[in-house]
């Protein structure tokens, strides 16, 4: 009997873990010298903030709080200690043409 709730248990436990895909991030598509500012709004949304050049060239900056895989599984907190987040910046510059340098 206890073989089985040992058994049991550990499938519960193995079913519940995450093995997600990991996706290519939408800037791995962005080409300097092709891709444009409408390009990169449209694949991220509005930047957190943006800074324009007095000769037209823009700055965009990208940033988001993310949280490890294991805080979203049970007991993940298990696999590395608690699960801390982490602050991710991106930053595109375009030069005055409205083109990814």
């Amino acid at each position: 009997m206890p073989t089985r709730i040992l058994c049991l248990l550990l499938l519960t436990l193995t079913a519940c873990a995450t093995n997600a895909a990991r996706e290519e991030p939408p800037e791995a598509r962005f080409v300097p010298g092709q891709t444009t500012v409408a390009q990169v709004v449209q694949a991220l949304g509005q930047p957190t903030t943006w800074v324009v050049e007095a000769d037209g060239a823009r700055t965009l900056v990208y940033v988001a709080t993310v949280w490890p895989v294991q805080a979203y599984t049970p007991f993940g907190f298990l696999a590395g200690g608690p699960a801390s987040p982490r602050q991710q910046v991106r930053i595109f510059a375009f030069g005055p043409d409205g083109v990814l340098r």
